[in-house]
């Protein structure tokens, strides 16, 4: 089972022998769809995790996909699950921040999310995993970092990608953490203030963005990276130290 734990691994999947045994653990939040979207096993604790206050075990999930679980008021959040799921589909691992429910209580989880492959290595679903419940100081902590942080479009957002350890530029804490706050329009006063270090220091790491960037411009930084993906990605740096 250390392969099922190794969730920062992006480049390994899991099989189903291995997602049957991990479910049998009472103590976890964990669960399995099929490619199709349809619960088909999980914890019993999980059941928490699901809005509809009717839901008091996993039977009553079990076989049914999220738009029968949950009502139309969260399908934007259903979608956003959905498109997590096919990144993971995508590059075997999904690995971040999510917002959700916990016996009807808004949280913000740390979740992990595996492409599942049969005996045959046939893609037949995939594994959720939920590493930690933020506590509530947390939880406010990253409230806070989005009030601060709009991005440019205004929306907020509650969902944040982890970085891979094998990241194209090979970013360092600081870059990222600059770059976040970048990508949101902020000036380099207002990002040194956000990460108590000096004015200096972040322009010192926003040219080391633009040469691993290949970029000649702040702002072509800026349109490049959102290109990318790198708006929705996050270092837990960024709101551990907000608390």
């Amino acid at each position: 089972m250390s392969n099922i734990f190794a969730y920062n691994d992006f480049s390994k999947t899991i099989n189903e022998y291995d997602v049957e045994v991990f479910l049998k653990n009472p103590k976890v939040f964990a669960g399995y769809k099929s490619n199709d979207g349809y619960h088909q096993e999980l914890t019993s604790i999980s059941a928490g995790l699901f809005t509809k206050k009717n839901f008091s075990n996993k039977n009553q999930i079990i076989g049914k996909n999220d738009f029968d679980i949950y009502d139309k008021s969260h399908w934007k959040l259903i979608e956003l699950y959905h498109r997590h799921n096919e990144l993971a589909y995508k590059e075997s691992t999904w690995y971040g921040i999510e917002p959700g429910y916990l016996n009807g209580k808004p949280i913000i989880v740390e979740i992990v999310k595996k492409t599942v492959l049969d005996r045959y290595n046939n893609v037949v679903g995939n594994f959720y995993y939920i590493v930690k419940i933020f506590n509530q100081s947390c939880y406010q902590a990253i409230l806070e970092l989005l009030e601060f942080a709009t991005p440019p479009n205004g929306n907020h957002n509650l969902c944040f990608e982890y970085y891979q350890k094998d990241s194209e530029f090979n970013l360092t804490t600081r870059e990222k953490e600059c770059l976040f706050y970048t990508l949101r329009g902020k000036t380099s006063k207002a990002v040194a203030r956000a990460l108590d270090i000096s004015q200096k220091t972040v322009e010192f790491h926003i040219a080391n963005l633009k040469n691993k960037f290949c970029c000649f411009s702040k702002t072509e930084l800026i349109f490049k990276a959102i290109e990318m993906g790198y708006l929705e990605k996050i270092t837990p740096s960024i709101f551990l130290l907000k608390q």
